[in-house]
């Protein structure tokens, strides 16, 4: 199996990861080369401190999002309560969905955004995410 990666000017493909028969990934695209860029943004989400840098609401403060008819409430971050989405184990962040009641919604879960502490619309953007 491969992935491509398309070139919208050329419409012109390229591989650039491919899975061997153990199905782990082989990069075949050469050593991105970052000179004259510099780290504006860094959360390594390894503990609840680095949670300081985002808010737990959309933008205009909703906790849910009423346009799709979600069932879940999104909650602050605070261990006191036990309907408190978020975990930190083994330096990762774990947000959790779970079946209680909050806000009319049948569920909790948490959402991370950095609206009030960071934008940014061009570079170089690296994120590494699992979903269980």
């Amino acid at each position: 199996m491969s992935f491509v990666l398309v070139d919208r000017a050329t419409k012109k493909g390229r591989s650039f990861v491919e899975f061997n028969s153990n199905l782990t990934v082989q990069s075949k695209m050469a050593k991105l080369d970052l000179t004259g860029y510099h780290l504006s943004f860094d959360a390594e989400m390894s503990s609840p401190a680095d949670m300081s840098q985002f808010a737990n609401t959309f933008i205009n403060g909703d906790r849910t999002l009423y346009t799709n008819y979600e069932d879940e409430e999104y909650v602050d971050n605070n261990s006191a309560n036990p309907a408190n989405p978020f975990s930190f184990a083994d330096g990762a962040l774990t947000i959790t969905a779970q079946p209680i009641a909050a806000g009319g919604h049948s569920y909790t879960s948490g959402t991370i955004q950095t609206f009030n502490s960071f934008s940014q619309n061009q570079g170089y953007f690296e994120e590494s995410s699992n979903q269980r």
